[in-house]
């Protein structure tokens, strides 16, 4: 892999070398798409954890990838370690910037960046609407150094005159009411459709956390939105959830930190 890594700050960034970027579409032929693993981040827990008890009974269901808030989402394909992945990711916050979980764009144990970076925008049972390669990737450096899952959020960069014709706004700061996450999980329909679950939200207050019941969606929905009911704001993301407990799951709870990236990437 070919990048060029720049760190500025709190913030950092590689950027994949032209030819690389070339070499990006072809390299996902639809066997290694079909064949790419869910990427899916299950903790065990340090304390026992109860089982959720306390939430609205989401129902996980198919969504039209066309409509708001759906039509700024799709899948992510990238290859780390020797092995294929697919996750999930959105245009958030400008029309070139592509919103996933940090943990698709760097392993935080090891410091490895993906490569082969590739974001497929409405995918729906085999068909996408388009598909871009990613030349830049940018995140938090403490995702590395204090592999914490708070910093769990980063950003894909893709040219301007190639960028999509919606995104997502969002928010910060938002921490407790109804909110929709969505997500390609492979535990329904083989991740070959988006579905979507609405349930309640709850701040874990100091450590940057967020939690929603209900959300039983499984491996592949990591660094799907989570937007307030109604609106096609993004206050946070699948980020994680913990072995055994297959109805919760947690994301990074978007604050200052999240707008001084968002800020810093469109610099880029």
């Amino acid at each position: 892999m070919g990048f060029r890594h720049l760190s500025s700050g709190e913030n950092e960034a590689i950027f994949f070398e032209e030819k690389n970027i070339l070499q990006v579409k072809n390299y996902w032929t639809k066997e290694r798409m079909k064949n790419a693993l869910p990427m899916v981040i299950e903790l065990k827990p340090e304390h026992p954890i109860e089982k959720n008890n306390n939430n609205l009974g989401g129902k996980v269901i198919p969504v039209e990838v066309r409509t708001e808030p759906y039509k700024a989402g799709g899948k992510l394909f990238f290859t780390r370690e020797g092995n294929d992945y697919v996750a999930t990711a959105e245009f958030c916050g400008e029309k070139n910037l592509i919103l996933t979980a940090a943990h698709c764009l760097r392993n935080k144990e090891t410091g490895e960046w993906s490569d082969n970076v590739l974001f497929q925008l409405e995918y729906d049972s085999g068909w996408s609407a388009k598909i871009y390669p990613i030349s830049t990737l940018a995140l938090k450096t403490m995702w590395y150094k204090e592999k914490n899952y708070r910093w769990d959020y980063g950003f894909g960069v893709i040219s301007k005159k190639n960028q999509g014709d919606f995104c997502l706004d969002y928010d910060l700061n938002v921490s407790t009411g109804e909110t929709t996450a969505f997500g390609y999980p492979s535990n329904y329909y083989e991740g070959h459709r988006m579905v979507s679950v609405t349930d309640k939200v709850e701040d874990l207050y100091s450590n940057g956390i967020l939690k929603m019941a209900g959300n039983n969606m499984g491996g592949g929905c990591s660094g799907g939105a989570w937007v307030k009911k109604g609106t096609n704001t993004v206050i946070s993301l699948n980020s994680f959830s913990y072995v055994g407990i297959d109805d919760v799951e947690y994301g990074p709870k978007f604050d200052e930190k999240f707008e001084n990236l968002v800020q810093y990437v469109k610099t880029l």
